[in-house]
């Protein structure tokens, strides 16, 4: 039987080397799992890096946990060992202010995209499943497609949608930049907002929004309704 910990205190001093001074959490979780050796420890944190068959769904990766971390100005490390299992350290900001509603942080109002007939292209289905989620909790009607190819055979299809939303580095002849450059020339209407993992020299059409991942909810939700505003009438 495998087991899993989690545990969470407030950080010791050795956490914050090298952070801003302030107040901070500290959040583990352990197993006992198989564990990994070091070249698998080392490039955990990768983006795009698994050590899963192409077909196995691989979640949303330790990439996003690293990433969500350094954006909320803290750090994430990991420690492994083979047959001994993994332990994950989450070094976070702590909010030390009054509780404040959620909503209240949006620099959108859900209702600003409610009603969205919107694409997301994206090949990583439990990514898909993930964004698909947040942004049918804005309202919008969220139809998925893992292909640029299968996105543009579903353009073709009535009703339509408002705005395209695809990942950059996806299988097949076209990639996320090519579908959008396509997009400008047969459907100038349709707002497109790229997202991509890569932190590459992505070139995104002109007027294109590029977000990078990890990618806040909120963020997302206003490329979207900047790109529906700034559409040609």
């Amino acid at each position: 039987m495998r087991h899993l910990w989690l545990r969470a205190a407030a950080a010791e001093p050795d956490d914050l080397e090298g952070l801003p001074s302030g107040s901070y959490v500290r959040i583990t979780l352990r197993d006992d799992g198989h564990g990994m050796d070091d070249t698998v420890a080392h490039r955990a944190f990768e983006p795009f890096f698994s050590t899963r068959e192409p077909h196995e769904v691989a979640g949303l990766g330790l990439s996003q946990v690293y990433g969500f971390c350094l954006q909320a100005g803290g750090r994430a490390r990991l420690e492994s060992m083979p047959g001994l299992g993994t332990t994950v350290t989450l070094v976070l900001p702590a909010h030390t202010g009054e509780p404040a509603d959620a909503r209240a942080a949006l620099p959108v109002s859900p209702a600003a995209i409610a009603g969205t007939r919107l694409l997301l292209v994206e090949d990583n289905e439990a990514l898909c499943e993930a964004t698909a989620a947040v942004l049918r909790s804005y309202g919008c009607d969220v139809v998925c497609t893992a292909s640029a190819e299968d996105a543009l055979r579903l353009i073709d299809t009535p009703p339509g949608f408002d705005v395209v939303v695809t990942d950059v580095l996806m299988p097949g002849k076209m990639d996320g930049v090519a579908l959008a450059n396509h997009l400008r020339q047969i459907l100038p209407q349709l707002p497109v907002v790229l997202i991509s993992g890569h932190h590459g020299d992505t070139s995104p059409p002109p007027g294109v929004r590029l977000l990078r991942k990890p990618c806040p909810p909120e963020v997302l939700a206003g490329a979207i309704e900047a790109a529906i505003a700034q559409r040609p009438l």
